[in-house]
């Protein structure tokens, strides 16, 4: 039988540690995103809770066509105190996971994850092998709960907040911080078929199905009642994939008929939103030879900026139902689950590396964790509204970003990515994402004070495990 043991301390006192960790979707929360874990079911009996008895099917995905199965029980419940929760039947022969939680003088607590577990195989390069990807996982696990717990607006007056396109890059990430913040939330989630239904999740969560493409009214009683103050529109088709003109019309589709959709939603159903959120883009902005960019910096002419010119056209509209309006002008998401990280660093998992020494443009990110925390900063500071730069504050050259992936990754081989072969996927809106030169600060975010965890790609990536 194996041990490992990983504990830091928690800024917060011992019922508001334990009380957080009760939370719906804490498990998605705490899922550090290179493991590639899916929960496929939560069994909670009656009467009861998920930490308490209830039983979990997980699947991990190790390999493009291997899968791994696991499936957990919680016993052992000790308010403020403990819970387990033991595998049934997994990739250990056992495994039996305790978490711990210590009152500490001063209203702080000790927060201990200690395992137990036998490999099926019991070799020394193995149990070396799993103790290290331990404790990258619970580094993260535990950064992630001192992030939250110890945030100055957890456990504020949080309401309901209806998100559209839950689904994609930003709202799967999203919506677990939501839940950990106590939020609660409504999901809309496309449904292709057009059929309409409301119902709430086991997790908490109520899911409605939509298709913002119909013409069918979507009114339902139930969102009436349920006091929703907060609205956040991540809807549209993804912009990565090949631009053809099939592809551009789409882009251009999705965003404006969603926005629209969303409008003619709060209209139907009466309901009195306090702020709206909409997802736009840094692309909007004219290109300005490297010198900074702000919030009111000209706007460009590319099918890039015009769409989304176009875009929050629709999205202005909100400004006559809704107390804030704010456009989250987004620059590159840094995800390993998608975006433009998970794009790049495609060749690498070849040990194969890209150089583009002509490329000395600006590309501005954010990391997800940062984009994530500055939507709930915004919700909370009744000062925001209009456009907002979600961007890190310090903008990269495309050139040293590849030489950051290359030093972290150490691939064997590397190769120079011609400008004239990536233009051949399509000029206009390769040059536009890739090769623009857009220096852009969060000017509003700054102002208000809000404070970034990742001020720029290489600390970003940093935080992240290849």
């Amino acid at each position: 039988m194996y041990e490992f043991k990983y504990s830091s301390i928690i800024e917060n006192d011992v019922n508001t540690v334990f009380d957080w960790h009760k939370r719906p979707m804490l498990l998605q929360r705490l899922t550090p995103p290179w493991e590639n874990i899916s929960i496929r079911s939560t069994n909670i009996p009656d009467n009861s809770f998920l930490l308490k008895n209830g039983q979990v099917s997980l699947c991990q995905k190790i390999a493009p066509f291997l899968k791994i199965p696991w499936k957990v029980k919680h016993k052992n419940y000790k308010e403020n105190e403990l819970f387990e929760d033991e595998m049934i039947y997994g990739p250990f022969k056992y495994w039996n996971h305790k978490h711990i939680f210590e009152e500490l003088p001063n209203n702080r607590t000790r927060l201990t994850d200690l395992i137990h577990y036998e490999p099926f195989i019991k070799i020394k390069r193995i149990d070396s092998y799993i103790k290290n990807k331990l404790t990258l996982s619970f580094n993260y696990r535990h950064k992630i709960t001192k992030n939250d717990l110890e945030h100055p607006l957890y456990n504020a007056k949080q309401e309901t907040i209806m998100v559209a396109g839950s689904t994609g890059l930003i709202g799967s990430h999203l919506i677990p911080i939501l839940s950990s913040f106590g939020f609660k939330i409504i999901r809309l989630r496309y449904n292709e078929k057009n059929k309409i239904t409301f119902k709430e999740s086991k997790e908490g969560v109520i899911d409605i199905s939509w298709n913002p493409y119909s013409n069918k009214k979507l009114i339902f009683d139930e969102l009436k009642n349920q006091n929703i103050k907060y609205l956040i529109n991540l809807a549209g088709e993804n912009i990565l994939g090949y631009p053809s003109i099939r592809k551009k019309k789409a882009i251009i589709h999705s965003r404006v008929t969603s926005t629209q959709s969303l409008l003619n939603i709060i209209r139907n159903n009466k309901i009195n939103i306090d702020c709206a959120l909409h997802a736009s883009a840094t692309g909007i902005y004219k290109e300005n030879n490297g010198s900074t960019i702000t919030e009111s910096s000209p706007k460009g002419d590319g099918f890039l900026a015009r769409t989304t010119i176009e875009w929050e056209h629709e999205q202005n509209k909100f400004e006559n139902i809704v107390n804030r309006n704010v456009n989250m002008r987004i620059g590159a998401v840094l995800s390993l689950k998608g975006g433009m990280l998970k794009n790049l660093i495609i060749p690498y998992k070849l040990r194969i590396g890209t150089k583009m020494d002509y490329a000395s443009n600006y590309v501005s990110s954010i990391s997800i964790e940062d984009l994530c925390r500055a939507i709930i900063f915004i919700i909370n500071n009744k000062n925001i509204s209009g456009p907002v730069n979600m961007v890190s504050p310090e903008s990269t050259k495309l050139n040293n970003i590849f030489d950051l992936l290359n030093e972290q990754l150490n691939p064997i081989l590397k190769i120079s990515a011609p400008k004239k072969i990536l233009s051949s996927f399509g000029k206009e809106i390769v040059d536009e994402m890739l090769f623009s030169n857009h220096n852009i600060i969060p000017d509003v975010l700054n102002k208000n004070l809000f404070k970034f965890k990742d001020e720029n790609f290489k600390v970003s990536i940093q935080g992240m495990i290849f």
